[in-house]
């Protein structure tokens, strides 16, 4: 267990975003471009930190329920993720 006293990285954080319309999609974008220059994590790897869930649950590619912007596919996680249905379980 961390210290809540002791600030923590970004670059060790994983994000869930509850939504993935504009505004969680420039908050993605955002945090991607802090990751990749203050961090140096490659885009890859700070894409996947980043989870988001909309109406229809977590952001998959291919994902059955469809749903899926250009926009959301951006930070969608891999096909064959298993596709989650809520932010409960997403947690």
């Amino acid at each position: 267990m961390t210290n809540p006293k002791e600030p923590r990285k970004l670059s060790e954080e994983v994000i869930v975003c509850y939504g993935a319309g504009e505004a969680a999609i420039g908050f993605a974008d955002l945090t991607t471009r802090a990751l990749t220059k203050r961090f140096g994590l490659s885009a890859e790897e700070a894409k996947k930190k980043l989870y988001l869930v909309d109406s229809k649950g977590l952001v998959v590619e291919g994902r059955k329920t469809g749903g899926l912007t250009s926009h959301k596919l951006k930070y969608a996680r891999p096909a064959g993720t298993p596709e989650l249905t809520d932010l409960e379980e997403t947690v």
